[in-house]
């Protein structure tokens, strides 16, 4: 498919969730409610497939087995030269039979050999003003990755990742929280889940990669 193919797509897509939008404002109907979740669903994916043809950077959700729990995400970062640690509280990526999000406790993030990262505290307003929320970070689930990254570009032509063999394996990380978006570049994470409490899990953090 060729990119004039896949723009034809994306604005069909997004005049049928137009059509479909507008339909559900005088419906109260399950099945439009699902046709609307679907259509969106379908253009959130052209969208994406048309930023991605044309070469755009764009977010797309990275799966780690959880989301952000929006509601009460606490979380906090560790820091020093070598190591950067981000935690907060996680639910399921999808409801359970009692239609309920599955708390799975505190999901701590190691992001080894981390080359930079950045935070930006935000409301309603200063979120829709970020450079990606209409690149995909308004359809983002809660965590992804910047492909066609201009941060990681621009990090690229300043020279400051030489030392990084394999400049391929560098990924641009975002994850949306409850008031701020933490971005980060770096070539591998870690995922791990505990049940225990933040002083626990810092603790742990700062002895096996903190000398205290």
């Amino acid at each position: 498919m060729d990119i004039t193919e896949i723009a034809a797509k994306f604005f069909q897509a997004k005049e049928k969730l137009s059509q479909v939008s507008l339909k559900l404002t005088n419906s109260q109907s399950p099945k439009d409610w699902q046709d609307y979740l679907t259509t969106r669903n379908e253009y959130a994916l052209a969208k994406q497939e048309l930023a991605l043809a044309k070469c755009e950077e764009y977010v797309i959700n990275y799966d780690i087995g959880c989301v952000p729990n929006l509601s009460n995400s606490k979380e906090f970062v560790l820091q020093s030269q070598q190591s950067l640690f981000l935690s907060f509280r996680a639910i399921s990526l999808t409801p359970s039979f009692s239609k309920e999000y599955d708390d799975l406790g505190i999901v701590t993030i190691e992001f080894q050999q981390y080359l930079a990262n950045k935070s930006l505290l935000f409301n309603q307003h200063t979120l829709e003003n970020h450079p990606l929320y209409a690149k995909g970070l308004d359809e983002c689930l809660g965590i992804g990755e910047v492909i066609n990254s201009l941060w990681l570009s621009q990090l690229r032509e300043q020279d400051f990742i030489l030392e990084l063999k394999d400049l391929k394996q560098l990924k641009h990380y975002v994850f949306m929280l409850k008031t701020s978006i933490f971005e980060c570049i770096a070539p591998k994470i870690n995922i791990s889940f505990s049940l225990a409490d933040y002083p626990t899990i810092i603790n742990d953090i700062c002895k096996k990669h903190f000398s205290l």
